[in-house]
């Protein structure tokens, strides 16, 4: 999880004490490979212009190295194999969605996967592989979309009315999102065959509150974080729901939720072996309004000298906080 700046890695079965594993500049976006023994970043450090790629090997103290450096910005988003990342890449406004080749670690390759005049964001790859859900606002409204992957195909709409925040349920069988603004969470169930459809749409939690990201537990349930208007604190609430149904029974938490029922952030892969987990707490669930600001920072403008200033600020501003 991430907070005030920096990334730490928290262990749910022992209950030990957070583990921090970044100490400079500002880092956000973790997510764990797919073996949970690494975590890659997005970070704004000395020495970077942008938001780069970082990783961090778990089982050592080694500080993280970088991955690439990029003219734009990257923003980690996942992990889906071993040998490929996707991130989002951003030059100054509308992003586009890359993947990173890691086939060779010593000379990694990005290839874009999916460019447009929209603002593209929030990819997340199905559990086989074959496809991607993201973000846009092509419509002029923010809706939820899927195409094939690794290579983009014809695109299925997937929200009506608004969608953030996609994840899939661990058999891929239905895609998981928030409708914005105190909407319901809804569950697009999916249908496979030779051209991926919707076949329908059930509202999951109906509260006025503000969602976040979403994630399943290794108990096979489904959990969310929530921040209720005038509150600074989140709460968790769960649905006892099967990966492949659609019905569940809501049980709501407020405050701060007991550590065994910490959510998941939706870009915070969960390590397989359950040992080291994000979780989220005031403030450090993602994608947040203070993360995405950060994430912005370093192109307000190309003056380098001006970008330097920049960066400071912006590490002195999430220390503050």
């Amino acid at each position: 999880f991430e907070t005030e700046g920096q990334i730490y890695t928290y262990n749910t079965v022992l209950n030990t004490t957070p583990r921090q594993i970044t100490f400079e500049g500002v880092n956000i976006h973790p997510v764990y490979s797919p073996d949970g023994t690494r975590v890659v970043f997005s970070s704004l450090r000395p020495g970077t212009d942008e938001l780069d790629l970082f990783v961090k090997d778990l089982t050592d103290d080694a500080p993280p190295r970088s991955l690439i450096t990029l003219d734009a910005s990257q923003i980690s988003m996942g992990w889906p194999t071993d040998t490929l990342l996707v991130f989002e890449q951003d030059e100054g406004g509308a992003r586009d969605l890359w993947t990173l080749d890691l086939s060779d670690p010593d000379e990694p390759e990005a290839r874009p996967y999916l460019t447009s005049e929209a603002d593209l964001q929030y990819v997340a790859v199905s559990p086989d592989e074959r496809h991607a859900a993201y973000r846009s606002d092509e419509s002029g409204a923010l809706e939820i979309y899927i195409r094939s992957f690794p290579d983009p195909g014809g695109q299925t709409v997937v929200s009506q009315g608004g969608g953030q925040y996609p994840f899939w349920s661990p058999d891929g069988n239905t895609l998981y999102y928030y409708t914005g603004s105190g909407g319901p969470w809804i569950a697009a169930n999916l249908q496979r065959g030779p051209v991926l459809s919707v076949v329908a749409l059930d509202t999951l939690f109906a509260n006025p509150t503000t969602g976040t990201a979403g994630s399943w537990s290794s108990r096979g349930a489904c959990h969310r974080t929530e921040t209720r208007p005038g509150s600074a604190s989140s709460s968790s609430r769960t649905s006892s729901r099967s990966s492949g149904g659609s019905r569940g029974t809501e049980g709501a938490g407020t405050g701060r939720p007991p550590r065994h029922r910490r959510n998941r952030s939706l870009n915070s892969s969960a390590n397989p072996s359950q040992t080291w987990n994000s979780v989220t707490s005031s403030g450090a669930s993602l994608p947040s309004d203070r993360t995405r600001s950060l994430s912005r920072l370093p192109r307000s403008t190309r003056d380098p000298a001006r970008q330097r200033s920049v960066r400071s600020d912006a590490e002195r501003g999430a220390l503050r906080r």
